[in-house]
């Protein structure tokens, strides 16, 4: 697995993707209104948004993804704090409650590549 095969809803518009950091500054604040709706929604449904990375394993077969989600109060994802990590994992022991890792980061690109790169040895040495 590549990062190439990683579905990724990013959190930067499209047309933002490719310009030059400056113009990226000037005219991200125009897309407040549709993240503000989105957190407007959550709250609503007393939920809250996390940015999360997923790998769901079908018959040893791995897809991954990261995006915007919408989680309930009660889930583990809801308490994360500042810069907080977790991890949960469900699987057939932990199907109901999912057995939580937490704790500090240690920024996020070294914090992502980690975990990602920590998950993946753990989905293929389990094959």
């Amino acid at each position: 697995m590549s990062l190439d095969d990683v579905t990724v809803k990013s959190l930067v518009p499209p047309e933002l993707e490719s310009v030059p950091v400056e113009e990226f500054m000037n005219k991200y604040p125009l897309y407040d209104e549709r993240m503000n709706h989105l957190q407007s929604r959550a709250q609503e449904a007393h939920q809250v948004l996390r940015f999360v990375g997923s790998i769901q394993v079908i018959d040893g077969v791995a897809s991954v993804s990261v995006e915007l989600k919408q989680f309930d109060q009660s889930h583990p994802f809801a308490a994360l704090k500042a810069n907080d990590n977790m991890i949960a994992f469900t699987t057939k022991r932990y199907a109901h409650r999912p057995l939580v890792i937490q704790g500090p980061g240690a920024g996020a690109e070294v914090t992502a590549a980690g975990v990602f790169a920590d998950l993946l040895r753990i989905v293929f040495r389990s094959h």
